[in-house]
């Protein structure tokens, strides 16, 4: 990724924490190739005490990237508060 080529797209839009780098991604996406690695570079862990799972926004967020994007038939796994801290999507 390109320092140019953030800038060239806004960079990221604090108003859409805590996704607003799915947001950068999308709009990267629009200006060029966008390549998926055929290893994993990293794993994300998820547990009950993940800063962005309560974050106030995130629903309000989510739905403004679907209709900036028109994203169809898109669906987001809520998160469960029963879920394990050793799950790992």
């Amino acid at each position: 990724m390109y320092k140019n080529s953030i800038r060239s797209v806004g960079g990221y839009n604090a108003e859409l924490a805590p996704v607003e780098d799915w947001d950068l991604s999308l709009k990267l996406s629009m200006i060029g190739s966008i390549y998926i690695l055929p290893e994993i570079l990293y794993v994300r862990r998820l547990h009950n005490n993940n800063t962005a799972k309560d974050h106030p926004n995130k629903n309000k967020a989510i739905e403004e990237i679907v209709k900036n994007y028109k994203l169809t038939n898109y669906q987001f796994k809520s998160f469960r508060s029963d879920f394990k801290e050793t799950d790992i999507y």
